[in-house]
């Protein structure tokens, strides 16, 4: 075989490789995380502290939209609920995307 048709061959499995991996589902829907995040949504939407007791930190606080920290009891008194929450049954994610981000900020040099 030359090596132009090798690099062909090359080419057409690594496309083929790509396609097969990028037409499965990130996430599955029955992942554990998912459907931890799915059941926390729900729990903050309807105010089940129960509930979110029993997927919460202890530690947990709760940023609101103007940047105010709130202690997990203080949130429940209060009445917070998630900005992104439930669509069609689904939850967005919204609460793992947020922790992911905090996580990934990239870090002051000195």
């Amino acid at each position: 075989m030359s090596s132009s048709i090798k690099k062909m061959a090359l080419a057409v499995a690594c496309i083929a490789i790509l396609s097969a991996l990028m037409s499965k589902p990130a996430v599955a829907a029955d992942d554990a995380v998912v459907q931890a995040d799915h059941a926390l949504v729900q729990a903050l939407e309807k105010g089940d502290k129960a509930a979110a007791e029993k997927l919460l930190d202890a530690d947990f606080t709760w940023i609101d939209p103007d940047g105010v920290m709130w202690a997990k009891d203080d949130a429940f008194r209060a009445g917070l609920k998630p900005l992104v929450g439930s669509v069609l049954g689904r939850a967005t994610q919204g609460l793992a995307a947020a922790a992911h981000h905090r996580d990934c900020r990239p870090r002051a040099r000195l």
